[in-house]
């Protein structure tokens, strides 16, 4: 978030924020229908609303108006009108503030709150300086220019975490189960623990499958010996560090000469995924 530099009104220096923090346009699918009516509410009360009440507080600091003295007319007209536009930005947070979070959307609404809580205050500090008291100390005009700075700078920090943390939250819950599989290799050897000749299937990603931006939690594959009418050899993990890869799962007691086939599938949050399709390798 943008925070622009000082602007004088008469004695009181005044920061302007742009337009809060913005947040992704996202064509929400959302997995259950609480996180639909939340995201939802959120594109409504924040990116329309609030941004609203906030875009036509800004004009009004950028008004002419504000240079008067302050016992004309003019200012005094402005100085109402800036007041009811605060009250209306603090109106809206209120709004936003009062939506309670989905089941995906638990972590960035509470960063939401954070961040519309400095809002209110900077809004806050903010009116105390457009009306004090003619004859205000130099001390306490200090003490607001202050405020102002300090505030201007948590707003920074709490906007962009929120705004990250609600990308990431959307992307999950609109996350639908994983449509492709990953790509398969196949190598054979003693296994290290068992001591038994085994064969290896190292699961990889590729062009078609990413197992972070799929969230993949585990997997579950098939082994066939011989043919695939045997009875399948079935087989599942779970994916401890999304960041790992490539996998490798093996099928121990394997022959000289045998056939063996094998498929694979991810599974996230939302459910398991499309099997691969059926890979086969000749042990020599």
């Amino acid at each position: 978030m943008k925070i622009q530099g000082l602007k004088r009104i008469t004695t009181v220096a005044v920061f302007a924020l742009t337009l809060g923090v913005g947040i992704p346009t996202i064509s929400h699918a959302d997995n259950q229908p609480a996180d639909t009516s939340y995201s939802g509410a959120i594109e409504t009360l924040y990116s329309g609303t609030f941004t609203s009440a906030v875009a036509a507080y800004e004009k009004l600091t950028t008004s002419p108006a504000q240079q008067l003295v302050r016992t004309s007319a003019k200012y005094k007209a402005w100085l109402n009108l800036i007041n009811a536009s605060i009250t209306k930005v603090t109106s809206s947070i209120a709004r936003v503030n009062g939506l309670i979070p989905s089941p995906s959307y638990q972590s960035s609404d509470a960063l939401l709150k954070k961040y519309l809580s400095d809002y209110a205050a900077f809004m806050s500090v903010m009116k105390q300086s457009f009306n004090k008291p003619a004859g205000t100390t130099k001390t306490a005009t200090a003490q607001l220019l202050a405020s102002q700075k300090k505030l201007a700078s948590a707003l920074t920090i709490s906007g962009g975490l929120w705004a990250t943390q609600y990308a990431t939250d959307s992307s999950i819950s609109n996350l639908a189960a994983p449509a492709t599989a990953p790509s398969v290799t196949f190598t054979s050897g003693n296994d290290t623990n068992t001591n038994l000749f085994t064969l290896f299937a190292t699961v990889s990603d590729d062009s078609t499958f990413s197992q972070k931006a799929l969230q993949v939690t585990g997997y579950v594959w098939e082994w066939y010996e011989g043919s695939l009418t045997s009875t399948p050899i079935p087989g599942t993990i779970l994916v401890k560090d999304i960041s790992t890869s490539p996998l490798v799962v093996g099928l121990n007691g394997i022959v000289s000469g045998g056939t063996y086939f094998f498929r694979i599938a991810a599974v996230n949050p939302t459910g398991q995924g499309v099997w691969s399709s059926y890979l086969s390798t000749k042990i020599p």
